[in-house]
């Protein structure tokens, strides 16, 4: 019998070229074939590398979609290894925007009303893929009837976007995204067609398995895969393909949804490549009157020429997409309009009313006149940091004229937001996602900071950040001198870089002087010398000292535990007991003369004396006053209803549930001193005990036994891991650390394994023996809140490595083949009791559960499940590395931080201007 024909579909193409309309393949399969139980029912589309069907799954009885190799292909070695990379690529990806791979198999056809290919002494063998059948519209033909609106384009830009950053992180890069490959369904975007992805390095790591692998690049040089329209020009010129690459195919995508036109068009495919080669997209807004500039920036950056130009991941693109969508300036609202909509969301957080807003605006008129001229008297006035929390750095840029701070954004990482001094506006930094320890550079035009142990610059004018150099460890200030010179602080050691790139080069270490780290640079006027904080412990001082860049040995200026702060025309900020002091200093001879004045009370910290204390060069100053709102310990069951309270309201900053599930230890920090004790709160009778006085130390950790808690504490200078039985006042060292800033993390079930965390990198105690701590496996930097699984086999573990907060799991103690658990971010996890569920929290304070069920019955191997949410929790937009929670060990009940009055721990920042009129009063 005759085979079927059909005409050619240029959305199952891969090769680029423009076949004759009326060019006809003979099919593979017909209805009523079946292979194996799946019977075929009618054919969805074919093209050159595959034939789709809608076929009936006669097992489970529903309906599925069927790829074939065609017969044509089918003893072609490279078309079969494209087949089987197309099965390896899906099935490693599980995302609610990526179709879903259900089966993949080889069969003889059998049956069928037209006949299959035609019969040989052979029988032939199909291979195929089984994937969900998805109702809707391929993307190219939606975009076939015009652009999309606005906010429909956005979604499903935002829809693709987070499934490519999902085959991203798991290493594969698609290579042929275009609309014909994306699905429109009543569900959401679909991403289609892996059958050019490339499987790279990242994918085998995280696979763990003895899959094939490639040996160098799937692409030859000179070799063009993928699809002409959507290409990069790195695929043209026949150049390895990465993420990036995907990128730029994205944003041919997203132009093209916004505007109704192609991205590049040709007459001849020579001039298409020509264009995609040299040309740049016009303007969105000739097409779309009402997109915002933003937008036209996005899509600009997806299609820069040079990888190194465009967004770095697709996770990068997928947070400015959501930030575009959610502030409303992509939806036809004027860009002003939209930053206000902004400012008053976020005004929110802080329990902003119509009349502070006014409040602020009058302020906001005065800020501007007096930045515009000298006062004559000290003015000062409050500013809002909508989301910062008490200890978020703060930065003054030099020229006065604006502020950097810290606040967590949609992803829940923190990020850097800058506040304009003559203004209300507040605007997020884009691309700076993990973003920690913010300084400037000396024209006001730059921003430095760490984020993920790179030490990266953003323009204040716009523009996705660069990476100025890969950092040794996690970064504890940093300053930028008039030459271009830049110090930092990494591991307690100072180093210096030049702010246009290279390598860093080592200034001064801590045991030259005997101290346990320099923190903190600040650069003196002549750009040469600057000022840094010195640890130390038993005879060392604690103070501020004086180096210089060519490594001259450092002097000691004072005595004080606090970072330095240098404020024309000349005079030392620092702290002593949380007061804020100005006393007179000479850049010069590097002297302090006359008696401290007290500028401000109760200033508040951040960590290792940073202080939220800043001062730009033109006579301003501003700091951050207040202490952590008082909080109550409430409870809430599975479906998030309030069951009770514990103990007595209290300015509670942690929480931690003893193993037996007894007693609460809860971290306090008094309102006066900044210093901490932990009180615990019997659940039977509510009755609260101090266990500690007031001192600088936290995180705290129950024994397995519940009879003793471990904790952090400086009360010899370092931060040493004490052990302190409940109920007495005696305590001792569990860990006595060789450097500073050593965190505990959680103690095994068992009572053998003490983990903590120091610069990010995870280390396992053997407690009773005398075995140094291990660092753990290859654990990745920027770990935090580590907790052991009741067998003790596994570490759940936050991260923010990527940019963002994520929960991960890995085994323990190999620490290999870790497993992403949250999507779209997450942290502080907790097991329960059995090692059979896991919660965490989402940036937005949902409470999220994720099921860990065995592979195989009487195995130790977990399969994790999707997450799925329980309830919103009283914590609207937790820091990620807070314990703002616990659960109880059946997982039925949690206890929560709940914050009286805003909730984020946020508070105003004090800024004065001609600060230096309080001295002579």
């Amino acid at each position: 019998m005759r085979a079927a024909e059909v005409r050619y579909d240029p959305a199952f193409s891969h090769d680029g070229s423009h076949p004759e309309p009326e060019q006809r393949f003979a099919l593979t399969l017909t209805a009523g074939t079946r292979l194996g139980p799946y019977e075929i029912a009618s054919l969805i589309g074919a093209g050159g590398m595959g034939e789709v069907y809608r076929a009936r799954d006669t097992r489970l009885d529903r309906i599925v979609a069927i790829k074939v190799l065609p017969a044509a292909h089918a003893s072609d070695v490279e078309f079969r290894e494209r087949f089987e990379r197309e099965a390896r690529s899906i099935s490693a990806l599980s995302h609610a925007h990526i179709c879903t791979l259900y089966d993949v198999g080889a069969a003889t056809p059998e049956g069928g009303t037209g006949g299959a290919v035609p019969a040989t002494d052979t029988p032939v063998v199909v291979s195929y893929l089984v994937m969900e059948h998805l109702d809707g519209d391929t993307l190219a033909a939606r975009l076939g009837r015009g652009a999309l609106p606005l906010g429909e384009a956005l979604r499903v830009a935002c829809e693709i976007a987070s499934a490519l950053d999902a085959a991203h992180r798991q290493g594969i890069v698609h290579r042929d995204l275009k609309p014909g490959n994306v699905m429109l369904t009543r569900a959401g975007a679909k991403l289609l067609d892996f059958g050019l992805a490339k499987v790279g390095p990242a994918r085998d790591a995280l696979s763990g398995s003895a899959a094939p692998t490639v040996m160098g690049p799937l692409t030859a040089r000179g070799t063009i895969l993928g699809t002409f329209q959507y290409m990069a020009p790195e695929q043209i010129e026949g150049g390895e393909a990465d993420a990036r690459t995907d990128i730029f195919a994205f944003g041919t995508m997203l132009f093209e949804m916004l505007t109704g036109r192609k991205a590049f068009e040709g007459k001849t495919q020579a001039s298409l490549l020509g264009a995609i080669l040299r040309d740049e997209v016009p303007p969105i807004s000739q097409t779309q009157p009402v997109a915002t500039p933003l937008l036209d920036h996005v899509v600009r950056t997806c299609l820069a020429k040079d990888p190194d130009d465009r967004f770095q991941t697709a996770h990068d693109l997928l947070l400015q997409l959501r930030w575009i969508a959610a502030s409303g300036s992509a939806a036809g609202v004027p860009t002003p309009v939209a930053a206000r909509r902004r400012l008053r969301e976020r005004r929110a957080w802080v329990a902003f009313g119509v009349v502070t807003a006014l409040w602020l605006v009058t302020l906001a008129w005065a800020a501007r006149s007096l930045l515009e001229q000298p006062a004559p008297h000290q003015v000062q006035f409050a500013v809002e940091t909508p989301g910062a929390a008490l200890t978020s750095p703060v930065s003054l840029s030099p020229d006065g004229r604006f502020l950097v701070f810290s606040a967590p954004g949609a992803s829940g990482a923190l990020e850097l937001w800058l506040r304009r001094l003559a203004t209300a506006e507040v605007e997020l930094l884009a691309g700076t996602e993990g973003a920690l320890w913010a300084f400037w550079a000396p024209d006001s035009r730059s921003i430095a900071f760490d984020a993920g142990r790179r030490l990266r610059r953003a323009e204040v004018a716009g523009g996705m950040p660069q990476t100025v150099t890969n950092l040794p460890a996690d970064l504890t200030g940093g300053t930028w001198s008039d030459d271009g010179v830049i110090v930092f602080s990494a591991r307690g050691t100072l180093y210096r870089v030049a702010a246009t790139g290279g390598e860093p080069r080592e200034l001064l270490r801590p045991d030259q002087t005997g101290h346990d780290g320099y923190y903190f640079p600040f650069f003196l006027p002549d750009g040469h010398r600057f000022l840094f904080a010195a640890r130390g412990s038993g005879s060392t001082v604690n103070g501020i000292y004086a180096g210089s860049i060519d490594a001259a040995p450092p002097a000691l200026v004072v005595g004080a535990d606090s970072m330095p702060v240098y404020a024309a025309p000349g005079f030392l900020l620092y702290t002593r007991e949380g007061a804020l002091l100005a006393q007179p200093f000479d850049a010069r001879t590097l002297e302090l003369a006359g008696e401290p004045v007290q500028i401000a009370e109760q200033v508040s910290a951040v960590t290792n004396g940073r202080l939220a204390v800043t001062a730009s060069a033109n006579g301003l100053i501003a700091y951050r006053s207040g202490v952590p709102p008082e909080a109550d310990l409430v409870w809430f069951d599975r479906e998030g209803k309030l069951v009770r309270t514990s103990g007595e309201p209290r300015r509670y900053i942690s929480v931690r549930l003893s193993p037996d599930g007894r007693l609460i230890a809860a971290l306090e920090v008094d309102a006066n001193t900044r210093l901490r004790s932990i009180w615990t709160i019997d659940r039977p009778t509510n009755i609260m005990s101090r266990l500690t006085e007031d001192e600088d130390l936290g995180d705290v950790v129950w024994s397995p036994d519940s009879r003793e808690v471990a904790f952090w504490s400086r009360r010899s200078g370092r931060t040493h891991i004490h052990r302190q039985a409940v109920g007495s006042s005696g305590d001792a060292v569990l860990y006595e650390s060789p450097v500073d800033q050593t965190w505990p993390d959680d103690w095994s079930a068992d009572g053998r394994f003490f983990l903590f965390h120091r610069a990010g990198q995870l280390f396992s105690l053997v407690l009773g023996s005398d075995d140094a701590a291990q660092p753990i496996g290859q654990s990745p930097p920027l770990v935090d809140q580590a907790r052991f699984s009741p067998d003790g086999r596994w570490v759940a573990y936050g991260s923010n490595r990527s940019g963002a907060w994520e929960v991960y799991v890995a085994p323990f103690p190999a620490f290999d083949n870790r497993r992403p658990i949250s999507r779209g971010g997450g942290g502080q996890v907790n097991w329960r009791g059995d090692g059979r569920e896991l919660f965490y929290l989402s940036p937005s304070g949902e409470m999220m559960s994720v099921l860990a069920t065995p592979v195989r019955p009487g195995t130790d191997e977990l399969e994790f499940q999707p997450p799925t949410r329980l309830f919103q929790s009283p914590i609207p937009r937790p820091a990620m590395n807070t314990d703002w929670y616990e659960v109880t060990r059946d997982g039925q009940e949690f206890v929560f931080i709940r914050q009286r009055g805003s909730g984020d721990g946020s508070a105003p920042l004090t800024v004065v201007v001609n600060w230096t009129a309080r001295l002579n009063r």
